[in-house]
């Protein structure tokens, strides 16, 4: 009988502990993740100039936050995002790099932005290798992510040119450069496209917690070049 009472636990107990490990694995994820968009100012460098007028180029930055769903691991397969991001830069003079002379050094545009951003959502692709897995049950990964979506954009922008230029629909502030005109009607106003395609690569590292917290961190594209930071947590 004790024999036999054995044999059972042993036969019975790895099956159990697989199905658990097995609902555990189908168990759907929730998390938050960050991301601040980098725009270098080099790269504006090479067709923007500084200086010009006393005014500093500005510089180009923003965020995004999101809400993510994955149906079960969320290192692996699809993983749904819900996302919420802006799109900042200071208000200010903006010129080609042209040749320096007075005439270039006039010819810029003043621009300021309003609200700039976006609300949308779509899917993540994910894919992750492990690279160093322990007992305790802290496994790190190499993270991948393909994403593709769709986004309502927000806000505006304005843009002020030189008084005498053929684009200054208005008699306001004639003969002065775009920054001396801010307080006429704005020359052109752009409103956000309403559809905006989301699209992105990003690539990282992920840590593995007990294989119910997840921690990651990428780098890559996503609309801009990006550094984010992710959190989820298998229910």
């Amino acid at each position: 009988m004790m024999f036999g009472n054995l044999l059972l636990i042993l036969t019975l107990g790895p099956a159990n502990a697989q199905e658990a490990q097995d609902t555990a694995s189908l168990s759907p994820s929730v998390g938050l993740q960050f991301r601040q968009f980098v725009v270098a100012d080099r790269w504006l460098d090479k067709w923007l100039r500084s200086g010009d007028l006393g005014y500093d180029r500005p510089s180009i930055g923003g965020q995004s936050y999101a809400i993510t769903v994955a149906p079960t691991d969320p290192l692996h397969g699809l993983t749904l995002f819900f996302e919420y991001g802006t799109l900042k830069a200071e208000d200010g003079y903006w010129n080609a790099d042209a040749p320096s002379g007075p005439t270039q050094r006039n010819a810029g545009f003043w621009v300021q932005t309003e609200g700039v951003g976006y609300i949308g959502g779509g899917l993540q692709f994910r894919y992750a290798v492990p690279l160093v897995q322990t007992a305790g049950g802290t496994d790190i990964l190499l993270s991948g992510a393909l994403e593709l979506g769709a986004a309502g954009g927000l806000g505006a922008v304005k843009m002020w040119h030189h008084g005498d230029a053929p684009t200054s629909p208005n008699d306001c502030g004639d003969g002065v450069p775009a920054p001396e005109r801010t307080q006429c009607p704005a020359d052109d106003r752009f409103d956000v496209p309403g559809f905006l395609p989301i699209a992105g690569f990003n690539v990282g590292a992920a840590v593995r917690l007990r294989d119910q917290f997840h921690i990651l961190i990428e780098c890559g594209v996503h609309q801009l070049p990006d550094v984010s930071l992710g959190l989820s947590y298998r229910l």
